[in-house]
């Protein structure tokens, strides 16, 4: 099937992930050396509608993914209580919301504010998702605190 970019297509795609031999997980998930596994993830760069009809495919093959969201999206606000409610119905769907930081968007050299941004970030991630203890996958990370 040649590749379209459209749902019919996706669905395809998790028809075949599924009877693949790969077991899809999260990226906090454990799994044994050797193991074929497959890390699913989608950036939510403009729409969170979008995400959602892809995390209900998914969900009807079993397949896992991970959706990350951009706090400073100019395309959408997670706080808004349309937007929230798209985010909590694929969490609903077994699927995981991490957070999408990626310091080369920011013009600043100081690893210091990167840090503090990286911060608030996280603090307002965890007051939206109301679940400290969640994992928070992000990628383009190389500072640890």
């Amino acid at each position: 099937m040649k590749c379209s970019f459209t749902n019919d297509h996706y669905e395809y795609i998790c028809k075949l992930i599924k009877k693949s031999p790969y077991r899809s997980i999260f990226f906090n998930d454990r799994y044994s050396k050797g193991e074929k596994i497959l890390l699913l993830r989608h950036d939510i760069d403009q729409s969170p509608e979008k995400s959602l009809t892809l995390a209900e495919i998914e969900k009807k093959h079993g397949v896992k993914s991970t959706y990350f969201i951009w706090l400073t999206s100019p395309f959408y606000n997670i706080f808004e209580n349309h937007y929230s409610k798209i985010l909590y119905e694929i969490m609903s769907l077994g699927h995981q919301i991490g957070l999408h930081f990626d310091e080369r968007s920011y013009k600043i050299s100081v690893n210091v504010n990167i840090r503090m941004s990286k911060k608030w970030k996280i603090t307002m991630y965890k007051k939206w998702t109301m679940r400290p203890q969640n994992p928070l996958p992000y990628y383009y990370l190389n500072i640890v605190f």
